[in-house]
C-alpha cells in the first residue's frame, strides 16, 4: 500500500512526465527535461562496458551501455522485426523477455530485450536512427536519449507476488539472424542479464512509469 501511495505521488512527476503526452520525433523537446530538474542521476559503478546508474528521484536503477546494441519491442512489433532479421547476415541477436502488469489494467505486457551480438554500438553511423527504423517501445526511446542504449535494472513497484517476480525477470527467448557471434558481446550479455535477475532480487523497486 505504501509503494501505491507513493507511486500515485510520483507517476505525473520527473521521467513519468515524459511519457504523459506524445511529442513525435522531437529529439529536441525531450532533451529540454534535461535542463529542468526531471532527473538526478548517480553513478553507482563505471567501467569500460557499462555505467550503473541510479535515477534517484525514480528509484531507478539503469545499465547504460558503452558498445552493445539493445532494442525494446513490444510485443505487437516483434514479428515484423523478426521478419526483417532473421536471415541477415549482418545481424545476430539474442532475444530475451519480460513481462509486467499493465499499470492500466489487468492485462500483462510483454516486452521484448533484443541484444545484438555480432555489432557494437560504434558500428552502427546512428544508434538513434537504428531503434525508431525498428519501431522500438517509445518510453524506452525517451530514456535512450538519456542513458544512449540501456536497460532498467531493479524491477518496478508493484512486482510483489512470487509468479510476478519471475515474470519480471530477463527470460532467453530465442537467437535471431545469421551474422557472425562476436564472443566479447555474447559474453557480456550473460553477464548482463545475470546481473539483472540477480539485482532484482534486493535493489529497492522503482516507480518509473515503464
Amino acid at each position: 500500500m505504501l509503494r501505491s501511495r507513493k507511486y500515485n505521488i510520483l507517476k505525473h512527476k520527473y521521467l513519468n512526465r515524459l511519457f504523459d503526452f506524445d511529442i513525435g520525433d522531437s529529439v529536441s523537446g525531450i532533451l529540454n527535461f534535461r535542463s529542468s530538474d526531471f532527473m538526478k542521476d548517480i553513478i553507482i559503478q563505471s567501467n569500460e562496458n557499462y555505467k550503473l546508474i541510479k535515477e534517484d528521484f525514480l528509484d531507478t536503477y539503469i545499465l547504460s551501455f558503452n558498445n552493445m546494441i539493445v532494442i525494446h519491442l513490444k510485443e505487437e512489433f516483434i514479428k515484423d522485426f523478426e521478419f526483417l532479421y532473421k536471415n541477415s547476415d549482418e545481424y545476430l541477436f539474442e532475444v530475451y523477455c519480460s513481462v509486467l502488469p499493465d499499470l492500466k489494467s489487468d492485462k500483462f505486457i510483454k516486452t521484448y530485450h533484443i541484444f545484438c551480438v555480432s555489432k557494437k554500438l560504434e558500428d552502427l553511423s546512428n544508434y538513434q536512427s537504428f531503434i525508431n527504423n525498428n519501431d522500438i517501445d517509445y518510453k524506452y526511446k525517451c530514456l535512450s536519449l538519456f542513458y544512449s542504449s540501456c536497460i532498467i535494472v531493479n524491477k518496478r513497484f508493484d512486482i510483489l507476488s512470487s509468479i510476478a517476480k519471475s515474470n519480471a525477470k530477463y527470460k532467453f527467448i530465442r537467437n535471431l539472424g545469421n551474422g557472425n557471434t562476436n564472443k566479447i558481446l555474447k559474453d557480456l550479455v550473460v553477464l548482463y542479464i545475470n546481473m539483472i535477475n540477480s539485482y532484482q532480487e534486493f535493489l529497492p523497486p522503482h516507480y518509473l512509469k515503464i
